[in-house]
């Protein structure tokens, strides 16, 4: 932002190093996500029910609630 305002083209150091420590963990943190979330799709998909017990439906039963408890206000329980 500083290059742009002041219509320059150098960096610095730190400012290079910065930006390559902050690409090299978001890019980290992301292909981190995508791996859990394709494992946890294969899980929910291709294992057979008997070695995928009820987590799984247990986890959507409670994201239902919540997202009808949103949806229309309610947030007590009954």
């Amino acid at each position: 932002m500083h290059n742009s305002l002041w219509d320059t083209s150098n960096i610095s150091y730190t400012a290079c190093a910065a930006q390559l420590f902050f690409f090299v963990f978001f890019m980290g943190a992301e292909f981190s996500l995508l791996t859990i979330m394709c494992y946890d799709r294969y899980v929910s998909i291709c294992k057979p029910p008997a070695l995928n017990p009820l987590i799984y439906s247990l986890r959507n039963q409670e994201l239902k609630a919540a997202v009808w408890r949103l949806m229309t206000g309610c947030f007590w329980k009954h």
